[in-house]
């Protein structure tokens, strides 16, 4: 049995030559269709353009696909959240405020890039912000996060993670079969990421007398800070009590490459006031 001919071949125009050449393929003749109602054209400038859109549309898609990601799995406290922007963070010029701003536009501007002054591919880092509830730690690190989701090329996947939602519905799932987010789910989908907000790290942990994380939270956390997401840490715990709330292993990993890219927002009073 004969294969059926192509859809387009029903469709084809009958062309012919002009006699003249294209400028930028001066081998190629241009072609019009047999009434001469067509403009001449380079049939292969044409399949060139037409590579272009497709190439276009494809990037297109893959970056509103990438983009959506972020909206899609993050896993916020409050909703609201996703207002937050560089724009509406008020830092007047000389103030604590004005300082961790500025230094959060700088990391934001890093994580868009994928090379150094050099050309070498840049080293991962982490960035962590130590500071006492509403500092503006979250309002900073969600607008660092969404200007890396719309302006890294190529896209990066981003996600925004309060980590006492996340540990709500780990937790939910070990008697709930319906609940999506189990263990595995969590890191893997985090661990696929290129950058992650961790949010309020340090207050979902239930304390042993060492004053440590459970063991859960200890391994959970073991297991994402060894994958090769790079993470962006807010917690309302100071260097101190964090580094005796974790083990050395997973602090090892936390603090990587961090020394431009701690900020401390003590001094700072409480905006929700």
């Amino acid at each position: 049995m004969s294969k059926a001919k192509p859809i387009m071949d029903y469709m084809r125009i009958p062309t012919k030559k002009t006699g003249d050449f294209c400028q930028v393929h001066t081998d190629i003749e241009l072609i019009t269709d047999v009434y001469n109602r067509a403009k001449p054209f380079c049939p292969k400038c044409a399949a060139e353009n037409i590579e272009k859109e497709k190439t276009s549309f494809d990037r297109r898609i893959t970056r509103e696909t990438i983009t959506r990601y972020m909206y899609r799995y993050s896993l916020l406290d409050n909703p609201l959240e996703w207002n937050s922007s560089f724009d509406d963070f008020k830092a007047e010029k000389g103030t604590k405020e004005f300082e961790v701003k500025q230094k959060a536009r700088l990391l934001a501007g890093a994580y868009l890039k994928n090379t150094d002054k050099t050309g070498q591919k840049r080293k991962r880092f982490n960035t962590i912000f130590f500071g006492n509830p509403g500092t503006g730690k979250t309002h900073l690190a969600m607008s660092m996060l969404k200007g890396v989701n719309d302006y890294a090329e190529p896209p990066k996947r981003c996600l925004f993670i309060n980590v006492n939602t996340l540990m709500d519905h780990i937790f939910s799932s070990f008697n709930n079969p319906t609940e999506m987010w189990t263990k595995e789910y969590s890191i893997k989908l985090i661990g696929d990421a290129d950058l992650v907000v961790l949010d309020d790290l340090g207050t979902e942990s239930s304390m042993t007398d060492k004053g440590q994380a459970s063991e859960f939270v200890q391994k959970l956390l073991y297991r994402i800070s060894n994958r090769s997401t790079e993470l962006i840490i807010t917690t309302n715990l100071s260097q101190q009590q964090f580094k005796r709330t974790y083990n050395s292993k997973i602090i090892s990993r936390l603090f990587a490459n961090t020394k431009n890219s701690i900020i401390d927002f003590s001094g700072i009073t409480d905006k929700r006031y």
